[in-house]
């Protein structure tokens, strides 16, 4: 039967005078600190286990062959006979050994050729190939039997390593994309099967250059070995990263524009500083009591808590009395975030509901979430007589500009329900916009500040745009994505107007290639 073999990856044949089997290299070598302490293990304690060869060929214990060779002590070795395939004999000794989802997929991927082999028995074994139903007109039926086949080794692969079919599939579509993201995903540099496709799509749509990849995977070594090595910090940073980079290289081709126009204002800064910033005339920037709602979407993980502390004094010093904060929150820290606001003395009002059709897993919590709080807090006695509803649907997942992006239509929603024409609305944390440019689009006017200068550059030009917009005037869209033209115009570019595509744009692009 065969065995996998990496075409991919040049590894060497031989570990000093032996000779290694090919199905040895699905397992990831053992590397960094884990190699750091087997070989302090061996070197204090001697060798426990020995070398398992097969057919005169390494079959296991790759790295303790390395480490014997390293500290120069003569290795154990034993021959072993296996009864059935190599391969499977490998993932038995995977038992007991700490994986990622991610190395588990990958492993699936590399010992693709004997779970095809398998599946090709069984269908023989069988008596030929299942017949499949007849499918719409035009179908093909030879491409169908093929889908179907190659559905039955990635299910025979998940199942006997423990990993995902959908994940599966998506290392293997990684290691066709992204060659190197496959490998340090393999070694278990790269924590989580999201975070290798990910990167793996910034070398497709060279939205990143190389030498910022290669930094992020610096900032994985490092991380790996200290106290934050558990895989959702990891994959967050990976996601925070590359979004603060594909934005910095976006900014770098847009034009700067002013912060400043008839119905917005933006400000860099911390929200505090920018809070107690003056004009030369000695005015604050922002004058106390002049805001009629605070709107806004701070990052809520836990290292993020504190920056609730700050908000609440700025919505206290900044909105008007009876005036609104609107603030939207996860469910993982709650009680911190309502304790925060109601210690700088804001009066809770309610909690409206944002719900999506896109699920987001929580994993440390064993949730599948599908909606976020709007949660409602007033300076003093709520000022308002309208009243409103509590549920806002989300359509969309823009996440092209911002990691904390959130559905432009879905805002421009809140807004309506909460805001009366020419409110004045601060966002503390604006990142790219989406709530300044739903601001405009219903007649608000816009504060906006955000410490990230590329955040604020992308805003700058968003705002312009949908301020000519609504003002009746036609200009050439700067290069935004796609989808943000789409959710600022509510339609799709004309032939004239050059918008650049967007990762999206790119999966949707090669997903129809491959059905082709």
């Amino acid at each position: 039967m065969a065995t996998p073999t990496d075409p991919q990856d040049a590894r060497p044949r031989r570990i000093g005078p032996y000779r290694v089997h090919p199905a040895s290299w699905i397992i990831p070598d053992v590397t960094g600190s884990d190699y750091d302490d087997l070989k302090a293990d061996i070197e204090r304690h001697g060798q426990r286990d020995p070398v398992e060869l097969y057919e005169d060929k390494i079959i296991d214990k790759r790295g303790v062959l390395r480490a014997c060779i390293d500290l120069g002590v003569k290795p154990k070795t034993k021959n072993i006979t296996i009864a059935g395939s190599p391969v499977d004999y490998v993932v038995s000794k995977l038992k007991g050994r700490r994986m990622t989802a991610a190395q588990l997929a990958c492993i699936a991927v590399l010992a693709r050729a004997h779970y095809q082999a398998l599946a090709k028995e069984q269908q023989r074994l069988a008596g030929g190939r299942r017949p499949l139903p007849d499918g719409p007109s035009g179908s093909n039926p030879a491409a169908r039997t093929k889908k179907k086949h190659e559905g039955e080794w990635v299910s025979m692969a998940a199942t006997a390593l423990g990993a995902g079919i959908n994940a599966v599939r998506a290392m293997d579509r990684v290691r066709e994309d992204a060659p190197d993201v496959f490998r340090e995903a393999h070694a278990g540099i790269i924590p989580t099967v999201d975070a290798a496709t990910l990167l793996a799509e910034t070398i497709v749509d060279k939205s990143l250059d190389p030498e910022h990849r290669d930094e992020i995977l610096g900032d994985l070594r490092r991380l790996r070995k200290g106290p934050t090595s558990a895989g959702p910090p990891l994959a967050r940073h990976v996601r925070e990263r590359v979004a603060y980079l594909r934005r910095r290289k976006l900014a770098d081709g847009l034009p700067d524009r002013p912060l400043r126009g008839r119905d917005y204002h933006l400000y860099a800064g911390d929200l505090l500083e920018v809070a107690e910033q003056r004009d030369e005339r000695g005015e604050l920037f922002i004058a106390d009591a002049s805001v009629d709602k605070i709107i806004t979407d701070p990052p809520y993980d836990r290292e993020a808590l504190p920056a609730f502390d700050k908000l609440g004094s700025l919505a206290m010093r900044k909105l008007k009395p009876g005036g609104s904060l609107f603030v939207l929150s996860g469910s993982s820290y709650l009680p911190e975030v309502m304790g925060s606001l109601l210690r700088a003395g804001l009066s809770y009002q309610w909690v409206i509901s944002w719900v999506a059709t896109a699920r987001t897993p929580v994993w440390d919590r064993g949730i599948l979430s599908q909606a976020k709080l709007v949660l409602w807090f007033t300076r003093g006695e709520y000022a308002g007589k309208r009243i409103l509803s509590d549920f806002v649907p989300v359509m969309n997942r823009e996440k092209d500009l911002h990691v904390w992006q959130q559905d432009e239509t879905a805002t421009a929603e809140l807004l309506q329900l909460v805001c009366n024409p020419d409110d004045l609305v601060l966002d503390p944390f604006c990142g790219s916009g989406t709530t300044g440019a739903a601001c405009l689009s219903v007649g608000c006017r816009f504060l906006g500040v955000d410490a990230d200068p590329n955040a604020l550059k992308f805003t700058a030009n968003r705002l312009e745009l949908v301020a000519q917009f609504m003002a009746g005037v036609r200009v050439p869209a700067p290069p935004f994505s796609l989808d943000l033209y789409r959710s600022i115009f509510g339609a799709d570019p004309p032939p004239d107007v050059e918008v650049a595509g967007t990762p999206s744009a790119t999966r949707n692009r090669r997903s129809a290639q491959r059905t082709k």
